[in-house]
Order: structure tokens, then C-alpha cells, then sequence
């Protein structure tokens, strides 16, 4: 079992159980000095983390300075990963804060069928659309962001997740996507699952 946590918007803790939480061994997930972004202020999803075909353990972030409204303000969102679940690195920023993509943050994250990661994101844009970008491993080479037009954004978080992953053959079966938020562009209310 493996479960990622925040202290106090600063630091990330990776806990990881062998037996169903009976044990637990807790390390400090994410502290690095801030390289492309001085972020004062963490947070993972809100939401869950997943693991990769490869084993690569993979928890989206937002990151903010700290400097606008609720000190939330304003943010870039990222990941972190890890391919031993001991040592941890952050993720290039996949989605930051210009233009029309205003202020993501509260990000969710699939891999796709063909293995690469799609990170869904909340903005604050008056697009009303949620943010999506995609990386072939997670972390680096993240593609140009642009709103997906079908899935409509109040402002809120919504969550992502994929199909059991049943293997025939190296392939997989029965693959499909679930994605809930708000029907609503304005307002918080009208929830929705949509099956992709």
C-alpha cells in the first residue's frame, strides 16, 4: 500500500505498508530546493496517485508562490514520481500559469492505453474547460496543454481514473476512462460521470 500526504501546504510524506497497514514505514517524499519555480506552498491531487505499467509511482502537485489570494495563489501543476518508491524527484512543470491556462492546479492523472500520462487539470480559466496535457513517462517532455472541450470546469476538482487493467497477452482489456465533475460551467452542482 502505498499513500503520499501533506504537512501544512510545505512538505510531502510517502507512508508505504507491505501488510494492509498493519506496519508502516513513513519517509519524506518531496523536499527539493525550487529549480524552475520557487514555490512556497505543496499540495498533492486533491485525489490519488497512480502506478505506471513500469512500476513508476506517480502523484500529481500543484505548487504555488504563495503571493496571491489565500496564499493558493498563483500555481503551476507537476508530478512526482518515484521508480523504487524510496527516492523521489519532482516532474518538469506540465502546466503553468500564462495565457488562458490560469492558475491549475488540484490535478488528477491517467495513463492512457498506449502508456503515456494524461494529467487533467482545475483553472480558473474563463474557458470553463478542464486543462489536459500528456507525457510518455510522467514527468518530462509534457506536451502543449490545451482545454478539453467535453469536459466542462466550475472551478472545482474532479477526479480520473481508468479500467481495471486486465492483461491478455500484453495487452490490455476492457480499457476505458471515468471522469466525474459538475455539469455545470458556472456553478458546482449537476455532477456527472463520463465514460471515455
Amino acid at each position: 500500500m502505498h499513500f503520499v500526504f501533506c504537512l501544512k501546504y510545505m512538505r510531502a510524506f510517502y507512508m508505504r505498508s507491505e501488510d494492509d497497514g498493519v506496519t508502516r514505514e513513513i519517509t519524506s517524499a518531496f523536499e527539493t530546493h525550487p529549480r524552475d519555480y520557487p514555490w512556497k506552498v505543496l499540495a498533492t491531487g486533491p485525489g490519488h496517485g497512480i502506478q505506471l505499467r513500469n512500476g513508476r509511482l506517480l502523484i500529481p502537485i500543484w505548487m504555488s508562490t504563495g503571493t496571491g489570494g489565500h496564499a493558493h495563489r498563483p500555481s503551476v501543476a507537476s508530478t512526482i514520481y518515484s521508480d523504487d518508491s524510496r527516492g523521489w524527484q519532482r516532474g518538469d512543470i506540465a502546466l503553468p500559469n500564462e495565457g488562458d491556462w490560469i492558475i491549475p492546479n488540484e490535478t488528477a492523472a491517467v495513463e492512457l492505453a498506449d502508456g503515456r500520462v494524461m494529467l487533467n487539470s482545475r483553472t480558473e480559466s474563463t474557458v470553463h474547460r478542464r486543462l489536459v496535457t500528456t507525457s510518455k513517462n510522467g514527468a518530462t517532455g509534457w506536451s502543449r496543454a490545451g482545454f478539453q472541450q467535453e469536459l466542462l470546469e466550475p472551478i472545482c476538482m474532479g477526479a480520473w481514473c481508468d479500467s481495471s487493467r486486465r492483461r491478455t497477452a500484453g495487452r490490455i482489456g476492457s480499457y476505458f476512462q471515468i471522469s466525474t465533475t459538475f455539469r455545470a460551467p458556472m456553478a458546482r452542482n449537476n455532477r456527472a460521470a463520463q465514460r471515455s
